[in-house]
Protein backbone atom coordinates (compact mmCIF):
# COMPACT_ATOMS: atom_id res chain seq x y z
CA UNK A 1 0.00 0.00 0.00
CA UNK A 2 1.69 3.31 -1.22
CA UNK A 3 1.36 6.44 0.85
CA UNK A 4 -1.93 8.82 1.14
CA UNK A 5 -1.87 12.52 0.32
CA UNK A 6 -3.78 13.44 3.27
CA UNK A 7 -3.41 15.66 6.41
CA UNK A 8 -1.14 14.06 9.14
CA UNK A 9 -3.66 14.30 11.99
CA UNK A 10 -6.27 12.17 9.41
CA UNK A 11 -3.53 9.49 8.84
CA UNK A 12 -3.10 9.54 12.61
CA UNK A 13 -6.84 9.60 13.71
CA UNK A 14 -7.41 6.97 11.04
CA UNK A 15 -4.65 5.12 12.30
CA UNK A 16 -5.63 4.83 16.08
CA UNK A 17 -8.67 3.78 15.22
CA UNK A 18 -7.97 1.42 12.51
CA UNK A 19 -5.52 -0.06 15.63
CA UNK A 20 -7.84 0.11 18.32
CA UNK A 21 -10.38 -1.90 16.14
CA UNK A 22 -8.16 -4.32 14.08
CA UNK A 23 -4.62 -3.78 15.19
CA UNK A 24 -3.65 -2.80 11.94
CA UNK A 25 -0.54 0.41 11.73
CA UNK A 26 -0.20 2.27 8.95
CA UNK A 27 2.94 2.01 8.84
CA UNK A 28 3.58 -1.50 9.68
CA UNK A 29 1.24 -1.67 6.77
CA UNK A 30 3.26 0.62 4.35
CA UNK A 31 6.05 -2.13 5.42
CA UNK A 32 4.45 -4.93 4.59
CA UNK A 33 3.41 -3.76 1.41
CA UNK A 34 6.82 -3.30 0.40
CA UNK A 35 8.50 -6.26 1.77
CA UNK A 36 5.91 -8.26 -0.15
CA UNK A 37 6.34 -6.46 -3.16
CA UNK A 38 10.11 -7.13 -2.95
CA UNK A 39 9.38 -10.86 -2.35
CA UNK A 40 12.06 -11.41 0.12
CA UNK A 41 11.79 -14.76 -0.30
CA UNK A 42 13.54 -16.63 -2.93
CA UNK A 43 13.06 -19.95 -4.22
CA UNK A 44 15.51 -22.12 -5.35
CA UNK A 45 13.86 -23.57 -8.81
CA UNK A 46 10.50 -24.02 -10.23
CA UNK A 47 10.56 -27.02 -8.56
CA UNK A 48 10.24 -25.28 -5.38
CA UNK A 49 6.69 -24.18 -5.60
CA UNK A 50 5.58 -27.66 -5.86
CA UNK A 51 7.05 -28.42 -2.84
CA UNK A 52 7.08 -25.62 -0.82
CA UNK A 53 4.06 -23.08 0.96
CA UNK A 54 6.36 -20.19 -0.46
CA UNK A 55 3.55 -19.00 -3.24
CA UNK A 56 0.58 -19.83 -0.96
CA UNK A 57 1.84 -17.95 1.69
CA UNK A 58 3.37 -15.00 -0.83
CA UNK A 59 -0.37 -15.02 -2.24
CA UNK A 60 -2.29 -15.19 1.31
CA UNK A 61 -0.09 -12.72 2.73
CA UNK A 62 -0.62 -10.18 -0.19
CA UNK A 63 -4.14 -10.58 -0.31
CA UNK A 64 -4.30 -10.16 3.67
CA UNK A 65 -1.92 -6.67 3.13
CA UNK A 66 -4.85 -5.58 0.46
CA UNK A 67 -7.72 -6.28 3.18
CA UNK A 68 -5.85 -4.67 5.82
CA UNK A 69 -5.57 -1.47 3.62
CA UNK A 70 -9.23 -1.49 2.37
CA UNK A 71 -10.01 -1.20 6.58
CA UNK A 72 -7.85 1.20 6.72
CA UNK A 73 -8.89 3.24 3.76
CA UNK A 74 -13.05 2.79 5.12
CA UNK A 75 -11.89 4.52 8.57
CA UNK A 76 -9.96 7.42 6.91
CA UNK A 77 -13.10 8.08 5.08
CA UNK A 78 -15.31 7.68 8.53
CA UNK A 79 -12.45 10.59 9.92
CA UNK A 80 -12.55 12.60 7.23
CA UNK A 81 -16.36 12.93 7.03
CA UNK A 82 -16.60 13.09 10.95
CA UNK A 83 -13.53 15.99 10.76
CA UNK A 84 -15.70 19.35 11.27
CA UNK A 85 -12.13 21.42 11.35
CA UNK A 86 -11.95 20.76 7.95
CA UNK A 87 -13.85 22.73 5.33
CA UNK A 88 -16.30 21.10 3.58
CA UNK A 89 -14.51 22.07 0.02
CA UNK A 90 -11.12 19.70 1.72
CA UNK A 91 -13.80 16.68 3.44
CA UNK A 92 -15.45 16.47 -0.58
CA UNK A 93 -11.83 16.44 -2.13
CA UNK A 94 -10.09 13.82 0.44
CA UNK A 95 -13.05 11.48 0.41
CA UNK A 96 -13.03 11.53 -3.51
CA UNK A 97 -9.01 11.15 -3.06
CA UNK A 98 -9.99 7.92 -1.04
CA UNK A 99 -12.41 6.57 -2.60
CA UNK A 100 -10.69 6.66 -5.91
CA UNK A 101 -7.54 4.65 -4.05
CA UNK A 102 -9.98 2.22 -2.35
CA UNK A 103 -11.60 1.81 -6.26
CA UNK A 104 -7.99 1.06 -7.37
CA UNK A 105 -7.13 -1.40 -4.29
CA UNK A 106 -10.41 -2.91 -5.01
CA UNK A 107 -9.43 -4.03 -8.53
CA UNK A 108 -5.92 -4.81 -7.66
CA UNK A 109 -8.18 -7.09 -5.18
CA UNK A 110 -9.35 -8.85 -8.16
CA UNK A 111 -6.32 -8.93 -10.29
CA UNK A 112 -4.65 -11.43 -7.89
CA UNK A 113 -7.68 -13.32 -7.01
CA UNK A 114 -7.98 -14.10 -10.79
CA UNK A 115 -3.98 -14.44 -11.17
CA UNK A 116 -3.95 -16.75 -7.95
CA UNK A 117 -6.87 -19.25 -9.18
CA UNK A 118 -5.20 -19.00 -13.08
CA UNK A 119 -1.57 -19.48 -11.18
CA UNK A 120 -2.68 -22.73 -9.12
CA UNK A 121 -4.73 -24.34 -11.54
CA UNK A 122 -1.55 -24.32 -13.87
CA UNK A 123 0.94 -25.75 -11.35
CA UNK A 124 -1.55 -28.41 -10.52
CA UNK A 125 -1.02 -29.41 -14.04
CA UNK A 126 1.30 -32.06 -14.96
CA UNK A 127 2.25 -30.76 -18.70
CA UNK A 128 4.22 -28.58 -20.83
CA UNK A 129 2.45 -25.48 -19.75
CA UNK A 130 2.99 -26.14 -16.31
CA UNK A 131 6.19 -26.54 -16.63
CA UNK A 132 6.92 -23.35 -18.29
CA UNK A 133 5.09 -21.33 -15.73
CA UNK A 134 6.82 -22.31 -12.97
CA UNK A 135 10.15 -21.40 -14.30
CA UNK A 136 8.91 -18.18 -15.45
CA UNK A 137 7.64 -17.63 -11.50
CA UNK A 138 10.72 -19.00 -10.04
CA UNK A 139 12.48 -16.57 -12.54
CA UNK A 140 10.63 -13.62 -11.22
CA UNK A 141 10.93 -14.80 -7.56
CA UNK A 142 14.61 -15.57 -7.49
CA UNK A 143 15.43 -11.82 -8.82
CA UNK A 144 12.82 -10.88 -5.75
CA UNK A 145 9.49 -9.33 -8.06
CA UNK A 146 7.17 -11.95 -7.89
CA UNK A 147 4.19 -9.59 -8.19
CA UNK A 148 5.53 -7.93 -12.11
CA UNK A 149 5.08 -11.82 -12.57
CA UNK A 150 2.06 -11.79 -11.64
CA UNK A 151 1.02 -8.75 -13.63
CA UNK A 152 2.49 -10.52 -16.91
CA UNK A 153 0.60 -13.26 -15.59
CA UNK A 154 -2.55 -11.73 -15.75
CA UNK A 155 -1.90 -9.78 -19.23
CA UNK A 156 -0.80 -13.61 -21.07
CA UNK A 157 -4.67 -14.24 -19.11
CA UNK A 158 -6.12 -11.19 -20.61
CA UNK A 159 -4.98 -12.06 -23.92
CA UNK A 160 -5.13 -15.91 -24.33
CA UNK A 161 -6.88 -17.97 -22.10
CA UNK A 162 -9.89 -19.95 -23.36
CA UNK A 163 -13.35 -19.18 -21.03
CA UNK A 164 -15.35 -20.66 -23.71
CA UNK A 165 -14.62 -22.49 -26.93
CA UNK A 166 -14.51 -19.25 -29.74
CA UNK A 167 -14.83 -16.93 -26.76
CA UNK A 168 -11.71 -15.36 -25.15
CA UNK A 169 -11.92 -13.00 -21.63
CA UNK A 170 -13.66 -9.78 -22.64
CA UNK A 171 -12.55 -6.25 -21.66
CA UNK A 172 -15.93 -5.20 -20.07
CA UNK A 173 -15.41 -7.90 -17.68
CA UNK A 174 -13.86 -5.82 -15.67
CA UNK A 175 -10.89 -6.81 -14.96
CA UNK A 176 -7.81 -4.06 -15.31
CA UNK A 177 -4.65 -4.67 -17.57
CA UNK A 178 -1.84 -3.73 -15.92
CA UNK A 179 1.12 -1.88 -17.68
CA UNK A 180 4.60 -3.68 -17.59
CA UNK A 181 7.20 -1.07 -15.97
CA UNK A 182 9.69 -1.87 -18.76
CA UNK A 183 7.75 -1.56 -21.70
CA UNK A 184 6.41 1.65 -19.98
CA UNK A 185 9.33 3.03 -19.61
CA UNK A 186 10.79 2.62 -23.32
CA UNK A 187 7.12 3.99 -24.26
CA UNK A 188 7.53 6.93 -22.55
CA UNK A 189 11.60 7.97 -23.46
CA UNK A 190 10.45 6.92 -27.15
CA UNK A 191 7.55 9.40 -27.19
CA UNK A 192 9.89 12.20 -26.36
CA UNK A 193 12.63 11.24 -28.48
CA UNK A 194 10.04 10.49 -31.27
CA UNK A 195 8.55 14.16 -30.79
CA UNK A 196 11.46 15.67 -29.63
CA UNK A 197 9.51 17.20 -26.43
CA UNK A 198 11.85 16.77 -24.21
CA UNK A 199 14.32 20.50 -24.53
CA UNK A 200 17.42 19.93 -23.30
CA UNK A 201 18.81 23.45 -23.36
CA UNK A 202 15.75 24.45 -20.96
CA UNK A 203 16.18 24.21 -17.19
CA UNK A 204 14.05 20.93 -16.13
CA UNK A 205 13.04 22.81 -13.02
CA UNK A 206 11.17 25.33 -14.90
CA UNK A 207 9.64 22.85 -16.92
CA UNK A 208 11.28 21.70 -20.38
CA UNK A 209 8.87 18.66 -21.94
CA UNK A 210 6.57 20.21 -24.70
CA UNK A 211 3.01 18.87 -24.69
CA UNK A 212 1.68 19.46 -28.45
CA UNK A 213 -2.19 20.27 -27.38
CA UNK A 214 -0.98 23.34 -25.30
CA UNK A 215 2.23 24.49 -27.12
CA UNK A 216 3.63 24.93 -23.72
CA UNK A 217 6.37 23.55 -21.55
CA UNK A 218 5.75 21.61 -18.84
CA UNK A 219 7.73 19.86 -15.75
CA UNK A 220 8.04 16.33 -15.14
CA UNK A 221 5.79 15.72 -12.63
CA UNK A 222 2.55 17.42 -14.73
CA UNK A 223 3.75 15.51 -17.85
CA UNK A 224 2.66 12.06 -19.15
CA UNK A 225 2.77 10.03 -22.38
CA UNK A 226 -0.80 9.73 -23.63
CA UNK A 227 -1.41 6.38 -25.19
CA UNK A 228 -3.81 7.05 -28.53
CA UNK A 229 -5.46 2.96 -28.44
CA UNK A 230 -5.34 2.82 -24.90
CA UNK A 231 -3.16 0.33 -23.80
CA UNK A 232 -5.78 -1.35 -21.11
CA UNK A 233 -7.00 -2.99 -24.90
CA UNK A 234 -4.30 -5.20 -25.13
CA UNK A 235 -2.10 -6.50 -28.43
CA UNK A 236 -4.44 -9.24 -28.82
CA UNK A 237 -7.06 -6.74 -29.74
CA UNK A 238 -5.41 -4.06 -30.90
CA UNK A 239 -4.33 -6.61 -33.61
CA UNK A 240 -7.60 -7.54 -33.71
CA UNK A 241 -8.75 -3.96 -34.54
CA UNK A 242 -6.56 -3.26 -37.35
CA UNK A 243 -6.29 -6.79 -38.81
CA UNK A 244 -2.72 -8.14 -38.10
CA UNK A 245 -2.09 -11.33 -36.85
CA UNK A 246 -2.40 -11.70 -32.94
CA UNK A 247 1.24 -12.13 -31.79
CA UNK A 248 2.16 -8.21 -32.95
CA UNK A 249 -0.51 -6.21 -31.38
CA UNK A 250 1.77 -5.15 -28.68
CA UNK A 251 4.49 -4.24 -30.40
CA UNK A 252 3.09 -2.56 -33.66
CA UNK A 253 -0.06 -0.94 -31.89
CA UNK A 254 -0.27 -0.56 -27.90
CA UNK A 255 3.58 0.08 -27.44
CA UNK A 256 4.22 2.28 -30.61
CA UNK A 257 5.74 5.00 -30.55
CA UNK A 258 3.44 6.42 -33.29
CA UNK A 259 0.51 5.13 -30.56
CA UNK A 260 2.00 8.15 -28.42
CA UNK A 261 1.66 11.38 -27.92
CA UNK A 262 3.12 14.27 -25.27
CA UNK A 263 0.55 15.96 -23.54
CA UNK A 264 0.22 17.82 -19.84
CA UNK A 265 -1.14 15.71 -17.13
CA UNK A 266 -4.38 17.27 -17.01
CA UNK A 267 -5.56 16.66 -20.53
CA UNK A 268 -3.66 13.22 -20.76
CA UNK A 269 -6.43 12.53 -18.06
CA UNK A 270 -9.43 14.03 -20.16
CA UNK A 271 -7.99 12.40 -23.44
CA UNK A 272 -7.45 8.71 -21.63
CA UNK A 273 -11.26 8.77 -20.57
CA UNK A 274 -12.59 10.22 -24.49
CA UNK A 275 -13.57 13.52 -23.15
CA UNK A 276 -11.42 15.34 -25.55
CA UNK A 277 -10.04 14.09 -28.50
CA UNK A 278 -8.22 14.55 -31.81
CA UNK A 279 -8.89 14.31 -35.74
CA UNK A 280 -7.02 14.59 -39.08
CA UNK A 281 -6.99 18.18 -39.72
CA UNK A 282 -7.54 18.66 -43.82
CA UNK A 283 -3.81 18.87 -44.10
CA UNK A 284 -0.98 16.21 -44.33
CA UNK A 285 0.33 15.78 -41.34
CA UNK A 286 -2.18 18.20 -39.15
CA UNK A 287 -3.91 16.91 -36.26
CA UNK A 288 -6.91 19.24 -34.42
CA UNK A 289 -7.97 19.12 -30.67
CA UNK A 290 -11.50 18.69 -30.06
CA UNK A 291 -13.33 19.16 -26.68
CA UNK A 292 -16.85 17.44 -26.21
CA UNK A 293 -17.37 17.56 -22.31
CA UNK A 294 -18.90 20.28 -20.89
CA UNK A 295 -17.42 19.78 -17.64
CA UNK A 296 -13.84 19.31 -19.07
CA UNK A 297 -14.46 22.52 -21.27
CA UNK A 298 -14.23 24.43 -18.13
CA UNK A 299 -11.31 22.82 -16.72
CA UNK A 300 -8.64 25.80 -16.03
CA UNK A 301 -5.05 25.27 -16.80
CA UNK A 302 -2.28 27.56 -15.52
CA UNK A 303 0.59 28.02 -17.86
CA UNK A 304 4.25 28.87 -16.34
CA UNK A 305 3.50 32.42 -16.77
CA UNK A 306 0.89 32.67 -14.35
CA UNK A 307 -1.92 33.02 -16.86
CA UNK A 308 -4.49 30.94 -16.89
CA UNK A 309 -6.76 29.38 -20.01
CA UNK A 310 -9.44 26.76 -20.18
CA UNK A 311 -9.87 23.81 -22.15
CA UNK A 312 -12.45 24.61 -24.32
CA UNK A 313 -10.16 27.64 -25.41
CA UNK A 314 -7.96 24.60 -27.00
CA UNK A 315 -10.82 23.48 -29.42
CA UNK A 316 -10.41 23.34 -32.47
CA UNK A 317 -6.23 24.08 -32.58
CA UNK A 318 -4.06 22.42 -34.23
CA UNK A 319 -1.40 20.55 -32.43
CA UNK A 320 2.05 21.79 -32.61
CA UNK A 321 4.97 20.11 -33.20
CA UNK A 322 8.76 20.72 -32.51
CA UNK A 323 9.79 17.86 -35.49
CA UNK A 324 8.56 16.74 -38.48
CA UNK A 325 7.24 13.20 -36.80
CA UNK A 326 3.39 12.60 -36.61
CA UNK A 327 1.48 9.82 -35.02
CA UNK A 328 -0.33 7.65 -37.53
CA UNK A 329 -3.54 8.94 -38.63
CA UNK A 330 -5.75 5.60 -38.66
CA UNK A 331 -4.93 5.34 -34.82
CA UNK A 332 -5.70 9.28 -34.02
CA UNK A 333 -8.91 8.75 -35.81
CA UNK A 334 -9.68 5.10 -34.14
CA UNK A 335 -9.72 7.52 -31.12
CA UNK A 336 -12.10 10.39 -32.46
CA UNK A 337 -14.61 7.82 -33.46
CA UNK A 338 -14.50 5.74 -30.42
CA UNK A 339 -15.02 8.79 -28.27
CA UNK A 340 -18.09 9.82 -30.66
CA UNK A 341 -19.53 6.19 -30.18
CA UNK A 342 -19.14 6.01 -26.59
CA UNK A 343 -20.67 9.41 -25.63
CA UNK A 344 -23.76 7.88 -28.07
CA UNK A 345 -24.09 4.57 -26.26
CA UNK A 346 -23.64 6.33 -23.01
CA UNK A 347 -25.86 8.87 -23.60
CA UNK A 348 -23.71 11.58 -22.55
CA UNK A 349 -25.01 15.15 -22.12
CA UNK A 350 -25.26 17.18 -25.47
CA UNK A 351 -23.70 14.06 -27.58
CA UNK A 352 -26.25 14.81 -30.00
CA UNK A 353 -24.25 18.24 -30.73
CA UNK A 354 -21.02 16.37 -31.09
CA UNK A 355 -20.76 16.84 -34.75
CA UNK A 356 -21.88 20.40 -34.24
CA UNK A 357 -18.43 21.11 -32.44
CA UNK A 358 -16.20 19.74 -34.61
CA UNK A 359 -14.24 21.91 -35.93
CA UNK A 360 -13.70 19.46 -39.50
CA UNK A 361 -16.76 19.88 -41.60
CA UNK A 362 -17.19 17.04 -42.78
CA UNK A 363 -17.97 15.61 -45.76
CA UNK A 364 -15.72 18.24 -47.50
CA UNK A 365 -14.07 16.72 -50.43
CA UNK A 366 -10.98 16.65 -49.03
CA UNK A 367 -11.96 15.43 -46.12
CA UNK A 368 -14.12 12.75 -47.56
CA UNK A 369 -11.33 11.68 -49.97
CA UNK A 370 -9.21 11.01 -46.64
CA UNK A 371 -11.43 8.85 -45.16
CA UNK A 372 -12.33 7.39 -48.23
CA UNK A 373 -8.95 6.27 -47.99
CA UNK A 374 -8.47 5.45 -44.34
CA UNK A 375 -11.74 2.97 -45.11
CA UNK A 376 -11.30 2.45 -48.38
CA UNK A 377 -11.28 -1.28 -49.97
CA UNK A 378 -7.61 -1.29 -51.27
CA UNK A 379 -6.08 0.99 -49.07
CA UNK A 380 -8.62 1.04 -46.13
CA UNK A 381 -6.32 0.97 -42.86
CA UNK A 382 -9.21 -0.50 -40.42
CA UNK A 383 -12.64 -1.64 -41.44
CA UNK A 384 -16.17 -1.49 -40.18
CA UNK A 385 -16.06 -4.58 -39.50
CA UNK A 386 -13.18 -4.20 -36.83
CA UNK A 387 -14.69 -1.35 -34.99
CA UNK A 388 -18.02 -3.51 -34.90
CA UNK A 389 -15.74 -6.22 -33.44
CA UNK A 390 -14.49 -3.78 -31.18
CA UNK A 391 -17.15 -2.43 -29.67
CA UNK A 392 -18.54 -5.78 -28.76
CA UNK A 393 -15.48 -6.27 -27.29
CA UNK A 394 -15.77 -2.77 -25.27
CA UNK A 395 -19.07 -4.04 -24.06
CA UNK A 396 -21.61 -2.97 -26.59
CA UNK A 397 -23.69 -5.45 -28.37
CA UNK A 398 -23.05 -4.91 -31.48
CA UNK A 399 -22.57 -1.93 -33.59
CA UNK A 400 -26.14 0.25 -33.92
CA UNK A 401 -27.41 0.60 -37.52
CA UNK A 402 -27.58 3.82 -37.15
CA UNK A 403 -24.27 4.65 -36.13
CA UNK A 404 -23.29 2.85 -39.64
CA UNK A 405 -25.39 5.43 -41.37
CA UNK A 406 -23.59 8.15 -39.65
CA UNK A 407 -20.04 6.73 -40.49
CA UNK A 408 -21.56 6.83 -43.89
CA UNK A 409 -22.38 10.16 -44.00
CA UNK A 410 -18.65 11.00 -43.08
CA UNK A 411 -17.82 9.32 -46.26
CA UNK A 412 -16.63 5.78 -45.71
CA UNK A 413 -17.55 2.98 -47.85
CA UNK A 414 -18.62 -0.27 -47.22
CA UNK A 415 -14.96 -2.34 -46.28
CA UNK A 416 -15.74 -4.80 -48.63
CA UNK A 417 -14.07 -7.89 -46.73
CA UNK A 418 -16.94 -10.24 -47.35
CA UNK A 419 -18.84 -9.79 -44.53
CA UNK A 420 -21.84 -7.59 -46.12
CA UNK A 421 -25.29 -9.23 -44.73
CA UNK A 422 -23.66 -11.55 -42.24
CA UNK A 423 -25.24 -11.65 -38.58
CA UNK A 424 -21.74 -9.41 -36.78
CA UNK A 425 -22.72 -11.13 -33.78
CA UNK A 426 -21.84 -14.33 -35.57
CA UNK A 427 -18.59 -13.11 -37.39
CA UNK A 428 -15.59 -15.31 -36.83
CA UNK A 429 -11.47 -14.04 -36.05
CA UNK A 430 -11.41 -15.34 -39.45
CA UNK A 431 -13.29 -12.98 -41.21
CA UNK A 432 -10.97 -9.66 -39.64
CA UNK A 433 -7.33 -11.60 -40.35
CA UNK A 434 -7.21 -8.84 -42.60
CA UNK A 435 -3.28 -7.47 -43.70
CA UNK A 436 -0.60 -10.24 -43.24
CA UNK A 437 2.53 -9.01 -41.97
CA UNK A 438 4.40 -7.98 -45.06
CA UNK A 439 1.47 -6.23 -46.25
CA UNK A 440 1.39 -4.28 -42.81
CA UNK A 441 4.47 -3.13 -43.25
CA UNK A 442 4.38 -1.86 -46.27
CA UNK A 443 1.89 0.51 -45.21
CA UNK A 444 3.28 1.19 -42.39
CA UNK A 445 6.86 0.55 -42.16
CA UNK A 446 8.80 -1.21 -39.97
Amino acid sequence: MSGLTLPQKVLDAAQALTEARSGILYDELKQRYRENRRTTTRVSSSSSFKHSDFFSEWQNERMKIMNDSMKFLETCIEVIQNDQSITATRRRNFTRAVRERREVLRYEKLRHEISFKFANEQIAAEDESSDHLLEFLAAFAGADNLLSAYDELLRQYLDGKQINPGKTLAINDHVPRTKHSQWQTHFRESCREFYDAEDLDRESAAGNLFCVVTGQYWKVEEFKTAHIVPWYLGGRTAAYMFGIPPEHGDRQVIWNKQNSLPMCDKIERLFDNHQVTIAPGSNAGEFIFLVFDLHAGKQELKLRDGSKIKIEDLHGQPLQFRNDNRPRPEYVFWHFLFTLKRRRVAGVMEWEFDQEKIALKFPQKEQKIALQQMFGRKTGLIRKSTLAALAKREGFDTLPGDFKDWMTSYGIEDDGTGTAGKDEDSLQESDLAGLQTEEFEQIFGN
